[in-house]
């Protein structure tokens, strides 16, 4: 994601399965990555909800088995302008 090159996102690259995990950059508005998301039409799933015991509030959790790989690429770039305009 060149879009985040100069912050300290950390994107897990994933060797099968059907997720990508992001942690987020330091500073980012949660509450407004949400609603830049959902403007771009990208959804994610919020780290807290994998996090029994409390935390998680730094990660995002995306979906990309079943898009193509075009959209999968079009969602990177729209999650990661979201990403941007949420810090």
């Amino acid at each position: 994601m060149e879009v985040l090159g100069d912050t300290d996102v950390e994107i897990s690259k994933p060797e099968g399965g059907f997720f990508i995990w992001i942690k987020l950059p330091a500073g980012t508005n949660t509450k407004r990555l949400w609603e830049s998301a959902v403007k771009a039409g990208v959804q994610y799933t919020a780290g807290p909800a994998f996090f029994i015991n409390g935390g998680g509030e730094e990660f995002i959790r995306l979906a990309y088995s079943w898009e193509l790989p075009e959209r999968n690429y079009e969602g990177a770039k729209q999650i990661a302008q979201a990403i941007k305009h949420a810090r």
